[in-house]
């Protein structure tokens, strides 16, 4: 599903997003048509077989953004992150920086191959009210700094279904 739906602030202006609702889980995400005066142009993946969720691409550019969703380790929010973290490492992958709340989580580093990212996983409802964890992964080439100020407004706008 795709609806447009006001843009939200940060430290640059973004006039417009999309909300995407994604995968068999309904996972949203708010993607920015604009920023900084530079048109974004987003690209959708194929879906998955297992249909969790999409990954988007900004054409001409080094910039990925997948929104997923899936289920917890053990019934347990902490060692669902322990265990993204323990992936991460495991695919080559330095985690530099972390942080949570309650309800969220982020992990972020740098790929083997030099490419930043950025994990952001929340508590959310599926659209049949159960709870999930939402995932969003965005990453980008080094040379892509600029996009570093629409991470976060992104970040925090992934949502379960509904929301």
């Amino acid at each position: 599903m795709r609806a447009l739906a006001l843009g939200f602030t940060c430290l640059a202006t973004v006039a417009m997003a999309d909300v995407w609702e994604v995968g068999r889980f309904g996972v949203s995400i708010e993607l920015p048509d604009e920023h900084e005066g530079r048109d974004l142009v987003w690209r959708a993946d194929p879906p998955p077989a297992n249909a969790d969720g999409q990954r988007f691409r900004v054409d001409g550019t080094g910039i990925s953004v997948a929104a997923y969703g899936g289920y917890m380790v053990e019934n347990s929010f902490e060692r669902t992150v322990e265990a993204a973290r323990v992936f991460a490492e495991q695919d080559g992958s330095t985690v530099t920086y972390r942080a949570s709340g309650e309800g969220w989580a982020v992990l972020s580093g740098r790929r083997a191959d030099g490419t930043v990212y950025y994990h952001r996983l929340a508590l959310a409802p599926d659209c049949e009210g159960q709870e999930i964890i939402a995932n969003v992964m965005i990453e980008r080439e080094p040379g892509e700094r600029w996009f570093d100020t629409l991470t976060g407004p992104i970040a925090k706008s992934l949502g379960g279904c509904a929301e």
